[in-house]
């Protein structure tokens, strides 16, 4: 069986993206949680701002990955025939 190649440079802006989405969420769950437990913690706008600053620098990851992506100029011509693009028997609608 032949290992199939998997370029990741493809993978790595909705890396970028899958991380921010988890981080964003955690990091309100976190800093709200200090806040909504009776002490002083930080306002919903400081908050916020944590919040916003996370997103542009995840999206600002993915934009400079993509970018690099793109100014490579690779181009992969579509194979039909390759590893990963070939169903096994049972998935496979035609019969043989």
């Amino acid at each position: 069986m032949q290992v199939p190649d998997l370029n990741l440079a493809v993978v790595g802006p909705i890396a970028w993206l899958g991380m921010g989405a988890m981080l964003i969420l955690m990091l309100e769950v976190f800093l709200s949680r200090g806040a909504s437990k009776g002490s002083e913690g930080l306002s919903d706008s400081k908050i916020g701002s944590y919040v916003v600053a996370t997103a542009i620098v995840t999206l600002l990851g993915a934009l400079y990955m993509a970018c690099v992506a793109f100014a490579g100029g690779e181009t992969v011509a579509f194979n039909p025939n390759h590893v990963l693009f070939q169903l096994d028997p049972f998935s496979s609608v035609s019969r043989r």
